[in-house]
């Protein structure tokens, strides 16, 4: 399995950068208030990750055209390299437990990140609420 090979990246920069690769490749526009959200993460914290990834050369900042307040995020080409490496290295993971001949243990392990997935939604959703 390949390795990230990146000690000077750590876990909430990684789960960034996937993110960012993620709206890349579906060719749509974050700004970091979004980020935020979609990964449940302060604001604070992707504030700093961000800026430590821009200062890395992986991701840039530019303003909204439509909203001068926020700042579009977008990856660089190193950031794409490495957003790539990180959904190549997901796929291996997820081919090794899944082991492709097996569609049971996919659709399996498809549900669960499904309902995780849902489960932080409400988590957040309540605590926003609060």
């Amino acid at each position: 399995m390949e390795k990230l090979n990146s000690p000077d990246i750590g876990k909430s920069q990684v789960e960034i950068l996937n993110k960012m690769g993620l709206y890349n490749r579906s060719n749509k526009k974050i700004n970091q208030e979004l980020l935020s959200y979609d990964l449940q993460i302060d604001k604070a914290s992707i504030s700093r990750s961000v800026q430590s990834l821009e200062e890395k050369g992986l991701l840039k900042k530019e303003q909204d055209p439509n909203d001068k307040r926020q700042n579009l995020l977008f990856l660089t080409e190193e950031g794409i390299e490495f957003a790539d490496r990180i959904k190549k290295y997901e796929e291996e993971w997820e081919n090794a437990i899944c082991d492709n001949d097996n569609e049971y243990k996919k659709e399996f392990l498809e549900h669960v990140q499904y309902i995780t997935g849902k489960s932080l939604e409400l988590i957040y959703k309540e605590e926003c609420n609060e």
